[in-house]
Parts: C-alpha cells; structure tokens; sequence
C-alpha cells in the first residue's frame, strides 16, 4: 500500500528532472513505505514530457500525467491530488530549489503532532530575486487579510498534507484555483517548518510579477468580496459628494452663468468610468459562478503513464 505521493508540476523542467526524481528516489526509499512520484507535464514547451517518460522507463513508481493545455500550477498541483493515493501527500516545485532531503523532515513534524493537517516549509533565505519577493510579500499580506490568518503563518509550494486534508480541499469547487487559499478555506491547523532553499540550477521562475499579481487578483475575487465592497464604498462617497455639490451649486445659483463645463465634463467622465469599472468587476464575479455552476474543467488530461487505469 502505498503511504507517501509527491506531486511535482512540471513547467520547462527538463534540465533538472532526472536529478529531482534520482534525489526523490533516494529519499523516499529510505522511509520504510511504498511511494509513487507524480509529475504533471503542464503543456511543456521544451521537452520535458521526453525525459518523463525516460524516468518512468527507468523507475515504474513514477507516474506521468500530461495536460492538454496549459492551466498553470495550481490546477496542475490539484490534477496530481485528484489521482495521488498516499496517505501523505507532498507536493514541491521541479527546479530544484525546495530539497527533497527536507521531505523527512516536514513528514517528522507532521506525525508528531496529531493535531496540525499540513506542515508548510518556509525558506530560511529565499533564493528569489527582489521584485520576487517584493510579489510575494504583497500576495502573502492579502491573503493575510482575507482569510484572517495568523501574520506569522507562511505559504509556499513544498508541503505535506494529510490524505484528510486533500479529500476537504479536493471538494472545493474553484474556477481559478489557488492551493494556499484553499488550504486555509477548509483548515487553519497548518504550521511551518524552516527548510533549506537551493538557488535554480537552470533557468528563470515562472513566476515573473504580472503573474504574481495575477494570482492576488485570483485569490481577492475568488475568496472575497473585498472589491465589491470597494466598489460600495466608492459608491456612497460618490453620492455625498454629488449632495455637496448639489448644495454648492444652489448656494452659487446667482453667480453662475455659462462656467461650471469643464468641471460637469470632468465628473461625467469620472462617474462613466467608475460605472463601468463596476460593471466589469461584477461581470467577473458572474463568470466566475457561471463556471462553477457549468461544472467547466481546470484542467484536461491527454495522456497518462504508470496509474493502474487510464485517468481521463
């Protein structure tokens, strides 16, 4: 029976898969327990799905998936939970840069305390470049926000979970996923665990600033109203603002002849904005729950390697 499943998504990796699995495999093995290592090829552009199946060729506890299109980290993370069997679950980046020697470690501080669902490892120095970091700090103090979780509490990719833990968060119906998010949705007994954090062996991170504001721009939609109330609150200061200038206006009734345009262009200009502003951000509320209600996929399977049946 297998007892432990890493779920690795696999973007560009193929530089540094062969030696992520050789160092998995050697860590694993030493755990007393069947595992299964899980890469999900989310629509590679160079060859990783290649060497996947190398690995696979060579080591029949690697199990491969490939989406059929890109869907990004999060829904390739949710793929591999969706077809993991592991009484443990981890899950990681495919760089390098989150050492599989911590998985002992993070599995260590899982089993000794009954009460935490998922133990999260938090980098004793990030190997990040600033405006990284800079992304994620912004992204952690809304979350923070939102969810209402303690500052000192950390999110990152390189986890383990509980099969509990991934069976609640696995229910969840979100059109545009964010695993931290979610996490926190239907848990909030989760600690951290300093690790060590490598530097990238070879390339650059996926994750550039647009898509880290991307991802806070998912979690505020999809986990809060935080702009619709934004919105409201805009709303009222523009309707007493309207009153003073009603008052104003009736007070200067006299005095006022022709002047006054520039200033009804300008307030004309920023009220149409505002409302369209408003109609877009309450159309992406309705797409979002249009897309929940028709059940559409995150994510579509082409191929699979190594799972006792085909998963489709």
């Amino acid at each position: 029976m297998i007892e432990y499943s890493v779920v690795i998504p696999v973007y560009a990796g193929s530089a540094t898969l062969v030696e992520l699995c050789a160092r998995l495999d050697q860590t694993l093995s030493h755990l007393g327990h069947d595992y299964e290592i899980i890469l999900i090829d989310d629509f590679s552009p160079d060859y990783s799905w290649d060497v996947m199946q190398y690995i696979h060729e060579h080591n029949s506890r690697v199990k491969l998936i490939r989406l059929q299109k890109n869907v990004g980290q999060h829904a390739a993370v949710l793929c591999g939970l969706t077809h993991s069997v592991g009484n443990y679950i981890v899950t990681m980046d495919d760089d390098l840069q989150h050492p599989p020697e911590e998985i002992p470690n993070l599995l260590r501080a899982l089993r000794c305390n009954d009460q935490i669902d998922a133990v999260i490892g938090i980098p004793l120095e990030k190997q990040h470049h600033l405006l990284r970091r800079c992304g994620s700090e912004l992204l952690n103090f809304f979350i923070t926000h939102i969810f209402k979780k303690d500052r000192q509490l950390r999110m990152s990719s390189f986890r383990i979970l509980r099969r509990t833990l991934v069976l609640s968060l696995l229910s969840l119906q979100v059109p545009n996923p964010t695993i931290g998010s979610m996490l926190l949705l239907v848990s909030t007994r989760i600690q951290n665990l300093p690790i060590e954090h490598q530097p990238r062996s070879s390339g650059r991170s996926g994750y550039n600033l647009l898509k880290l504001l991307r991802l806070m721009y998912n979690n505020i939609l999809n986990y809060s109203a935080l702009p619709l109330q934004i919105v409201s609150y805009v709303g009222v200061l523009c309707v007493a603002l309207s009153l003073i200038l009603l008052l104003y206006f009736l007070w200067q009734a006299p005095s006022v002849m022709v002047s006054g345009w520039s200033t009804l262009v300008v307030l004309i200009t920023f009220f149409s904005g505002f409302i369209l502003f408003s109609l877009g951000l309450i159309g992406e509320y309705l797409v979002r729950i249009i897309k929940v209600i028709n059940h559409y996929p995150i994510y579509l399977i082409a191929k699979t390697k190594g799972f006792s049946k085909e998963v489709f």
